[in-house]
């Protein structure tokens, strides 16, 4: 059988003589060095070097590629295949749930753009969602994000004010804010996230919405509100939920924040 140089296999087969080499040194690859030093690789270290490239595209790392040619047998292959094959429909899943996420933001942010310019209030059919909050402007509760930071990449930042709040702070006095996630009811149940005891839900119906600006949450009055009670009263509805708010984004942070939040509040008739 005919052998040659790595420049000459590495030609011949497409794949770099770095690659080649690499594969010599972790023991992959068995050519005959010669006499005066160098390699001579036969057309089976050819088969090897093509067939190691196509199980790395199966991702599979080296050090099980090596091991596999030592002891795996085919049906051991095949269950590798299987898990890698969960793994990265795993992975899709979470991409396409990502995508769908950031749309449906850049949806939510381009309403409340319009909101802001047009100064409208208005009515939309809400979706079910899920809140959890854990500290407020006075203090911390007993309850964590944990459960959601750290296994849920798609919560949103929300405030709430009660309905018991609403109706005991009047004028100028600063409502008692929660603060903590938000989520889609979709995402949790297609997730089976933990919701835990100090979640709550607030169920698909008629909410009105705005869109307003603060220098400061944890200072926000009823007339920050205004526009959602407002449109209440002209409209001859009621609040049958605490109002609650998306924090839309933070402008100028570092130099005089100024914070965008889409509120809203679940109506029915008065």
């Amino acid at each position: 059988m005919n052998s040659v140089t790595i420049g000459r296999l590495a030609e011949r087969i497409g794949i770099s003589t770095d690659t080649i080499r690499y594969y010599r040194d972790l023991g992959l690859l068995h050519p005959k060095r010669c006499e005066n030093g160098y390699f001579e690789y036969m057309p089976s270290d050819a088969l090897t070097v093509l067939y190691t490239r196509e199980l790395r595209g199966n991702d599979l790392p080296l050090k099980t590629i090596r091991s596999s040619f030592e002891n795996m047998k085919l049906d051991t292959y095949y269950n590798t295949l299987s898990e890698n094959e969960r793994r990265l429909s795993h992975d899709i899943e979470m991409m396409l749930l990502e995508l769908e996420r950031i749309r449906e933001t850049q949806k939510y942010i381009s309403c409340g753009m319009r909101l802001l310019r047009d100064g409208v209030t208005e009515v939309y059919e809400g979706s079910d969602t899920w809140t959890i909050c854990t500290f407020d402007s006075e203090g911390f509760h007993d309850g964590s994000l944990m459960v959601w930071t750290e296994n849920f990449p798609f919560s949103y930042v929300v405030i709430k004010i009660s309905l018991d709040e609403l109706q005991r702070r009047r004028g100028a006095d600063p409502f008692l804010i929660s603060v903590g996630c938000g989520a889609l009811d979709k995402y949790v149940r297609r997730l089976n996230l933990p919701l835990g005891k100090y979640a709550v839900l607030h169920p698909a119906a008629n909410y009105v919405r705005a869109c307003i600006t603060l220098r400061d949450p944890f200072s926000i009055t009823s007339n920050d509100i205004r526009p959602l009670s407002d449109y209440a009263a002209a409209h001859a509805l009621r609040f049958t939920d605490c109002i609650g708010a998306r924090l839309l984004f933070i402008e100028d942070f570092y130099r005089c924040p100024l914070y965008y939040f889409m509120i809203w509040a679940r109506v029915d008739t008065a």
